[in-house]
């Protein structure tokens, strides 16, 4: 066996063989992530969430695969790459990072949305304050100030405070009352 210089070619496919390994491993991963959840959390969640986190998602996952077999593309990341230390595996991780947190980032935001309407809270407001206020203090004081879950009346239905002696709508007996 010779010890010719490997061809251009062969490492291009040698290349993209193996980010689409590395991807198919995250990909794993993440769906045994969101799969990890528990039933109750996922449900809190909109499935516009999960819609819209899968974008980021699937777009950093899919972008250094297309590089890596389009020579066009592949120019055109080498020339975005130039003026950095990345190579375009190393720069396919980082975006492979960046979609994932991007993709964690949204679905924290719909858990909030999901949780603060379930609580009976301004669900938009919560939303905007936890991606507005910067270094996830928004989130903290969401958790911080959000509301117990409401309970169901045993005489009528709707939603009251936990702790209530009665029902404010129908009057109805709730069992035992926290004393204050």
């Amino acid at each position: 066996m010779s010890t010719e210089a490997i061809l251009p070619a062969e490492t291009a496919g040698l290349e993209a063989e193996r980010i689409a390994q590395g991807l198919s491993a995250l990909l794993g991963l993440a769906i045994i992530g969101l799969l990890g959840l528990k039933r109750d959390i996922r449900r809190v969640v909109p499935k516009l969430a999960f819609v819209l986190a899968a974008l980021p998602f699937l777009a950093a996952m899919l972008w250094p695969l297309a590089a890596s077999l389009s020579p066009e593309l592949k120019q055109g990341a080498a020339d975005a790459l130039a003026g950095s230390s990345l190579s375009l595996p190393e720069s396919a991780w980082f975006f492979l990072a960046l979609g994932t947190f991007t993709a964690a980032f949204i679905l924290s935001l719909g858990y909030v949305y999901g949780d603060a309407k379930r609580r009976g809270m301004s669900p938009g407001l919560w939303a905007l304050v936890a991606f507005m206020v910067p270094n996830l203090v928004g989130f903290l004081l969401y958790f911080l100030l959000r509301n117990p879950l409401s309970q169901a009346c045993a005489g009528c239905g709707r939603p009251i405070a936990p702790g209530l002696a009665f029902c404010p709508h129908c009057g109805h007996p709730q069992g035992q009352a926290t004393p204050v």
